[in-house]
């Protein structure tokens, strides 16, 4: 009988292990649902936007970092507007947080692009998209 109440009680624990762990990982995958998302975003920034992105980035050296909206616009002057599925695409990152995620800042820092730049390249995408009513909710 012993030996049942011993093999009943390493049962109960290693359930409840297993249960800890699992919540502990789903509870994980809801605090990086986000990150991920964001990461989503990002790709299909790069995919859905890449004339634009070339085309602002091309106009970089020309555009600093701090420019006012006014200063952006007179630099896009003469370029191509992006497409529909684009400036979707930027709303979508944009609305979401994306451009200050850490997960996204780590990718393009990756890539030599500084979040100044990342910044810039939003708004100037934001702009070309005359997407006024999208906020860009990181500072």
């Amino acid at each position: 009988m012993k030996f049942f109440h011993t093999g009943m009680l390493s049962l109960v624990l290693c359930t409840a292990m297993l249960l800890g762990a699992l919540a502990a990982d789903s509870r994980r995958h809801l605090v990086q649902a986000p990150a991920a998302d964001c990461v989503t975003r990002l790709t299909s920034l790069a995919a859905d936007c890449s004339a634009q992105i070339a085309s602002i980035t091309s106009l970089g050296q020309n555009i600093p970092a701090d420019a006012t909206d006014d200063q952006i616009k007179a630099q896009l002057a003469g370029q191509p507007l992006p497409d529909a599925k684009c400036c979707a695409t930027a709303g979508n990152f944009i609305t979401g947080g994306c451009r200050c995620d850490p997960q996204v800042l780590t990718i393009v820092q990756g890539q030599n692009i500084n979040p100044a730049s990342l910044k810039t390249l939003v708004k100037a995408t934001q702009l070309s998209c005359n997407n006024a009513g999208i906020v860009d909710t990181c500072k």
